[in-house]
């Protein structure tokens, strides 16, 4: 029998048939509004489906039931409530931290909430830790959407009885597989399903996980192994399951479109340790077609990250002043397109998905900073300044020398890099390093903070900067950023005596 504790349904920004990594210049992390697990990804178009391979169970005599492992992970794995469409990718996360093969049906995505990065969880599930089974409970008790059973150790996630959705049920012609690969055997039920769906891909992905009671990396071969079954009008369910029994080692997942749970607009993924195969919907390959060399930058995470990613696709030159503890935000939804928009009316496009933020435009230099019920001024980045003089500096000297005249003593910093999509490696680091070798030279009079790092980062013109003030509770220093569009950023971190 499915599993179902149904409760309060609740929603939380953005579709996970996706996991969306954000490589910005402020670093890589991935949040769906309940997690801080690392993880890697591959990306289908403008779908990104986390792949999450499954690993080797336990010696027969050893054995025990599936549900009883640990949620086993070294980093939280959290589910922020309300979850709208999070739950998903807890799921995922939950089954691969324990070491469990797994099928998961998602039902179709739920409208995208309105977004405010202000707005913060009703509360947090911590399931990192816990029973599998009993996490299981706790995903599908906050979005009874879901519901799940165990299968002979395998753990199957289905819509709810309370769904009408069954699209896995079609029936479909006999299909045999014989010593298939992964994609080989993808592409037959594709083709059963629709002949002129898209043909599936493959792709490789880095993710890791430890065998469950031996505290080993999971290794071998596992994309290799071959898949075989013979199926007589069976359902789509019965042969993702077939295939995955065969192989051993392998997961399987359905993502529906927008609005249509029908089986001609689902998109599969199989994947194992290392491997992903992925047969996209016709709707879904169309929209990827349609977006590609677009400027559309995923509601994700924080405004930090998002003009972050707006600042290295285009260049534009803004500053940001932080208000103090400041956390990434639950909140997440489609990507918001900005293509072809004038950088003043992009700019505001962005703020306004955060309540706590106002932007002024100083020439085409963008300052945004927080309201004034959201900071105490004046700030640091007011205090006014009798000189300022930087002789040729590279970025990380001028940084010292702005934090030596405010007054300020060093605590720490440091140099960072990330990847520009779309260019060879070559020429990233070729750009990278011209950038980060390019000099400024500045002499100014009776300035504040704010305008030097203006004035800096116009001088450089290629930079962008951030300051983070010290946390309320006292922990954290001041820090100030400047981040390249070309992929490479620098950081400081200082006191000043009060």
């Amino acid at each position: 029998m499915l599993k179902n504790c149904t409760s309060h349904k609740i929603s939380v920004g953005q579709r996970v048939c996706c996991a969306i990594p954000v490589p910005g210049r402020f670093g890589r992390a991935y949040n769906l509004s309940m997690t801080r697990l690392v993880a890697s990804t591959l990306k289908t178009g403008v779908v990104t489906l986390l792949a999450v391979p499954v690993l080797i169970s336990r010696p027969a005599a050893q054995q025990q039931s599936v549900t009883d492992r640990l949620v086993n992970s070294r980093m939280p794995i959290t589910l922020d409530v309300p979850v709208h469409d999070a739950a998903g990718m807890a799921l995922q996360l939950i089954l691969a931290a324990a070491g469990v093969t797994f099928g998961i049906e998602h039902p179709p995505p739920a409208p995208p909430a309105p977004v405010d990065f202000a707005r913060r969880p009703q509360r947090t599930v911590a399931l990192a830790g816990m029973r599998l089974g009993d996490a299981l409970d706790a995903i599908v008790r906050e979005d009874p959407r879901y519901a799940w059973t165990e299968v002979d150790g395998r753990i199957i996630v289905r819509p709810s009885q309370h769904s009408t959705q069954r699209s896995l049920d079609t029936r479909l012609p006999s299909i045999t597989v014989s010593r298939a690969s992964m994609l080989e055997a993808l592409t037959i039920l594709s083709h059963a399903i629709d002949p002129a769906r898209p043909r599936p891909t493959v792709g490789q992905m880095g993710m890791q996980f430890e065998i469950p009671g031996t505290g080993h990396a999971a290794s071998g071969p596992a994309a290799a192994r071959s898949i075989s079954v013979a199926l007589t009008n069976p359902t789509a369910f019965d042969v993702l399951e077939a295939m995955a029994r065969s192989h051993g080692l392998l997961s399987w997942q359905v993502h529906y479109d927008a609005g249509d749970d029908s089986l001609a607009a689902s998109s599969i993924a199989l994947s194992t340790i290392g491997s992903i195969a992925t047969a996209q919907s016709a709707a879904m390959r169309d929209l990827a077609a349609k977006m590609r060399g677009r400027l559309r930058i995923p509601v994700w995470r924080s405004l930090e990250t998002m003009l972050s990613l707006y600042h290295q696709r285009t260049g534009v030159l803004m500053g940001l002043e932080l208000p103090p503890d400041v956390e990434p935000s639950p909140i997440g939804g489609p990507p918001i397109d900005l293509t072809d928009l004038p950088p003043a009316v992009a700019v505001a496009r962005l703020v306004a998905l955060d309540s706590r933020f106002e932007w002024t435009d100083d020439g085409g230099m963008f300052s945004i900073a927080p309201r004034a019920e959201f900071v105490s001024r004046p700030t640091v980045l007011d205090r006014r300044l009798e000189s300022v003089v930087m002789p040729g500096l590279a970025a990380e000297a001028a940084l010292e020398v702005l934090v030596g005249a405010i007054g300020g003593k060093r605590v720490g910093g440091g140099y960072g890099e990330g990847g520009l999509p779309g260019r060879d490696s070559a020429e990233q680091a070729r750009r990278r390093a011209a950038s980060r070798a390019r000099t400024v030279s500045l002499s100014l009079a009776n300035v504040t903070v704010r305008e030097v790092l203006n004035a800096l980062c116009r001088a450089h013109g290629a930079l962008s900067w951030r300051m983070r003030p010290p946390s309320a509770r006292g922990r954290e220093p001041y820090h100030f950023d400047l981040g390249s569009a070309d992929g490479w950023s620098v950081g400081l971190s200082f006191s000043l005596n009060p």
